[in-house]
């Protein structure tokens, strides 16, 4: 395995009909563990603290990386 390939490397260059590439994305977001969190971090904007969402990842690193 390439682990220096393009992260959209599945999209661009495996030949695939279309409709069978939306059915292995939707299949492996589906039986997966992984999610998405919300969580607030506080940055300096103009000299000011604001509050931003940031969103994280979490999971094991091999189906947070396939999401």
């Amino acid at each position: 395995m390439d682990l220096d390939a393009p992260k959209d490397f599945f999209v661009k260059h495996v030949e695939l009909h279309a409709e069978l590439k939306e059915i292995i994305k939707e299949s492996i977001i589906s039986n997966t563990d992984a999610r998405i969190e919300i969580t607030d971090e506080q940055v300096i904007v103009n000299s000011k603290p604001v509050i931003e969402p940031k969103f994280k990842p979490n999971g094991q690193p091999l189906e947070v990386g396939l999401v």
